[in-house]
């Protein structure tokens, strides 16, 4: 088998390309080496947009809370199945117990009892009930393919907006919580004393993505290999010496994400960065070419980078 196809044929089994190639030769920086560095570019048009959504529920026993959360999802599958949505891409999470949001209850309700303690509340009084809070994640997709520029972007910001207005998990539900929780609720909502991030970092992420073709992705590689040894082929001319044969390989690069992008309704990226980041790790096992990511409704951008290391011939 010559080098090159060794090469191709190893690259094909990596599943990041953020990280380190995992076909390597020889020794990295080893004497008597010449590294050149090649870059290709790969653009390729959304096919998919991914919804991802946190929904919860709240109750003083687990199987009411359970039961309540399920109401939420069997509501929430009708109202995206209504928006469009491919059918079987709706799936959501066994239900868990949210921890976080039930460490800020608990400080809720330690608040609660020393505010009324300072009251003059009996012990009674002061005695609130722990809720537990369950919380599942939804996901769908929607499909973007062959649509221009224009469809696209009016597709998928129509759909974000739709998405957003039902409010799926936004939880009103108060019937769980006494009068004097409820106010307090109130009040630390409206100041933000128990929120980590964003009053919306539970509301609807989506990204997009697309397949890449094998033929696209190979031809990208075989262009970024070509151009790092023209350039250790450069390097070594100016040395006065001969590039000899490949030492090492490795491979680099980078999503064109949008990290600048403030979202397609008023909502931050970085939730849908780690959303995406999540849906890319469970994808690309066993990929023979990864999948192009994005979150925004535009050409998804592949950035290939190759290291290539030559021994100089003696």
């Amino acid at each position: 088998m010559k080098p090159l196809s060794l090469i191709l044929c190893l690259l094909g089994s990596f599943a990041y390309l953020t990280s380190p190639c995992l076909a390597q030769i020889g020794e990295p920086d080893s004497p008597g080496t010449i590294t050149g560095t090649g870059k290709a570019t790969l653009k390729v048009r959304p096919e998919r947009m991914r919804l991802s959504i946190d929904l919860s529920s709240r109750g003083s026993e687990i199987d009411k809370a359970v039961k309540a959360l399920q109401d939420r999802i069997d509501a929430a599958r009708i109202q995206i199945k209504a928006l469009g949505a491919i059918e079987e891409t709706l799936q959501n999470t066994p239900p868990k117990i949210d921890t976080q949001k039930s460490l800020q209850h608990e400080q809720m309700r330690a608040q609660l009892a020393e505010s009324l303690g300072r009251a003059g509340r009996s012990d009674d009084e002061t005695d609130v009930d722990t809720l537990i809070i369950v919380s599942s994640s939804m996901s769908a997709e929607w499909d973007l393919a062959g649509l221009s520029d224009q469809e696209l972007l009016v597709k998928s910001f129509t759909i974000q907006k739709q998405v957003r207005d039902a409010k799926l998990a936004k939880d009103d539900d108060k019937s769980q919580l006494s009068p004097e929780e409820q106010e307090l609720l109130e009040e630390a909502q409206m100041f933000g004393r128990y929120s980590s991030g964003s009053e919306d970092e539970d509301g609807p992420e989506f990204f997009f993505y697309s397949t890449v073709k094998k033929e696209d992705y190979e031809s990208a590689l075989k262009s970024a290999v070509s151009r790092a040894k023209k350039q250790a082929s450069l390097l070594a001319t100016s040395a006065g010496v001969e590039l000899g044969g490949i030492q090492e390989l490795r491979l680099g690069g980078e999503f064109d994400l949008g990290f600048e992008y403030s979202g397609g309704y008023g909502y931050g990226a970085r939730s849908s960065l780690l959303k995406l980041q999540a849906f890319q790790a469970e994808q690309e096992v066993d990929r023979e070419t990864p999948l192009a990511y994005g979150i925004e409704a535009s050409e998804l951008t592949i950035s290939i980078e190759v290291t290539a290391g030559y021994n100089i011939k003696e």
